[in-house]
């Protein structure tokens, strides 16, 4: 759910190549010979090697910034089973404070609902006019994996700013603005990004580290550059997403059976008490997305902080394939963002001026 703009990326569209200055043979030339062919290929081949051998210095280049990492979380502990009197002291503790949604899965459980995931569908709905109603902004830290094809990315952690300019009435995503500041992995850190919907033509405003240069970039948020390496547009970034994620997938996954729910109320994320829905599709089916997901509800803050989703075993008794995760560490509500912590001048930002 975040840009993730591959340096080779930025060279290409920044930089041309030149021709070639050698002369080739005019029309009325012999073809050129089967050696000169070799040749050509052979420079053209030593050329993309340079071409990549040069990216891939760049991306280790000295002289990224060291990026402030201090007072942020840059791991994630997730403990979803807890001591069976502690589960029990957790769970009476939450059973006495009526905001919490997810006390709905006590007296509303999986078990006893006409298709298992309805009393999930429900708590996801009172999340989604929670985030409306009482939360106007958000900082957070965001650790993002996912799986592009067969390859697994690593992870990505990045510090963001995120506030609702408005609210949707129904169940599409409301207009917002955007900050992210990549901090991991080493090759990404101190790359900064902005986006405010209806601003800048909605492109995205990138800046990178090329070659000790600091570049700036606008880009579309759906084209290929600011979409390589991502399963999503930057643009779907944030909490209310995610929510709004979780109930479409569930109400399309509640037309199909083969489902098991399984709710955890005495779950913790980076030592957060949370109810864990883990949501699984036994056999493989096409309509299926994904074999097991797992959503951490934060029962304080009544958001969901943690999203993770599993293929099928590749092989009998395997182990599930995870094919995206995403964590909100450090998350503070209603911090009072202001329209200069989305302007590309703020200068605690490294924007090129």
């Amino acid at each position: 759910m975040s840009a993730d703009l591959r340096l080779s990326d930025l060279m290409d569209s920044t930089f041309k190549e030149t021709a070639p200055k050698d002369p080739l043979p005019n029309e009325s030339s012999p073809r050129l010979s089967a050696r000169w062919k070799a040749v050509m290929i052979g420079i053209i081949s030593l050329g993309a090697l340079g071409g990549t051998l040069v990216a891939y210095l760049s991306l280790t280049d000295t002289g990224r910034p060291v990026v402030d990492t201090s007072g942020k979380s840059l791991n994630v502990v997730i403990n979803e089973s807890t001591d069976i009197d502690d589960a029990k002291a957790v769970v009476s503790q939450k059973m006495e404070d009526a905001a919490v949604i997810t006390n709905y899965f006590t007296s509303h459980p999986p078990t006893n609902a006409t298709h298992p995931l309805d009393p999930a569908v429900v708590v996801a709905k009172m999340g989604l006019e929670n985030i409306r109603g009482n939360v106007q902004d958000y900082t957070a830290v965001m650790h993002k994996q996912e799986r592009i094809g067969k390859k697994l990315l690593p992870v990505e952690v990045m510090e963001i700013k995120i506030r609702h300019n408005g609210v949707s009435s129904d169940l599409s995503q409301s207009p917002m603005s955007v900050y992210v500041k990549f901090l991991k992995p080493k090759a990404m850190a101190g790359r900064e990004v902005i986006w405010q919907k209806d601003h800048n033509k909605d492109r995205l405003t990138v800046h990178e580290y090329v070659f000790g240069r600091n570049i700036q970039l606008n880009l579309a948020p759906t084209g290929m550059l600011a979409r390589k390496g991502n399963r999503y547009p930057m643009t779907e970034i944030g909490l209310e997403t995610l929510i709004l994620r979780m109930i479409e997938k569930g109400e399309r996954d509640r037309q199909q059976g083969e489902c098991v729910v399984n709710i955890n109320r005495s779950s913790k994320i980076n030592g957060r008490d949370c109810t864990m829905i883990e949501i699984r599709h036994p056999v493989e089916r096409e309509h299926f997305e994904f074999h097991i997901a797992k959503i951490f509800i934060d029962d304080q803050l009544n958001v969901p902080i943690s999203y993770s989703a599993y293929s099928w075993p590749k092989e009998e008794g395997g182990k599930p394939v995870l094919q995206e995760t995403y964590t909100f560490t450090d998350l503070e509500i209603n911090v009072g963002l202001t329209d200069e912590d989305f302007n590309i001048k703020n200068p605690s930002y490294d924007f090129p001026q």
